[in-house]
C-alpha cells in the first residue's frame, strides 16, 4: 500500500505526482476554510530562539544522534509507558517512575522542549528534518 508519507521520498514519477496533486488539494481546501472561517487562522509571532520549543526539540534530537550514531532519533521506553500512550494499557505509576528515574538525565535534557507552550513561531528552520515535537515526554512528565 502506497501512503503519503511514503511518497515524499520516492523517486517514482507517478508517487510524487500524486503527492504533489494531494498537496495542491490541500491547499485549495484550507484556502477556502480560511476564507469562510477567518477566526481559525493560526497567528504566527515573533519567537526568539532561547524559547522556540521547536528550535530546541531540533537540538535536542541532534544530540540524540550524536548519542547513538547510526540509529533515528527516539527514546526506548518501558513497555508500560509504551502501551499507555498506545491506549493499550492503563495508566502505570511505578513503571513510569522507575523509567524517569532511570532516564532522568535524558529528561532534564528534554524538559526545555517540553515546557515551552509557544504559538507557531515565525522564525522557524523549514529545511531541517524533523517529525513534529511529540507529545508523549509533556504526557509523561505532567503525569508523574
Amino acid at each position: 500500500m502506497v501512503t503519503l508519507s511514503s511518497c515524499y521520498g520516492s523517486k517514482d514519477p507517478k508517487e510524487r505526482a500524486k503527492v504533489l496533486e494531494i498537496q495542491r488539494l490541500a491547499e485549495a481546501w484550507m484556502e477556502r476554510l480560511m476564507e469562510r472561517f477567518p477566526e481559525l487562522a493560526i497567528q504566527r509571532k515573533p519567537v526568539p530562539d532561547e524559547r522556540n520549543g521547536f528550535l530546541k526539540w531540533l537540538e535536542f534530537a541532534d544530540r540524540l544522534k550524536d548519542l547513538s550514531p547510526g540509529d533515528s532519533a527516539s527514546i526506548k521506553l518501558a513497555q508500560p509507558l509504551s502501551d499507555y500512550l498506545a491506549g493499550k494499557a492503563p495508566w502505570d505509576p511505578a513503571a513510569a517512575r522507575e523509567w524517569l528515574a532511570a532516564n532522568s538525565a535524558l529528561m532534564r535534557k528534554f524538559e526545555p522542549c517540553a515546557l515551552y507552550r509557544n504559538p507557531r513561531p515565525t522564525a522557524f528552520p523549514w529545511t531541517a528534518t524533523l517529525s513534529s515535537p511529540p507529545v508523549w515526554p509533556r504526557k509523561l512528565l505532567t503525569r508523574c
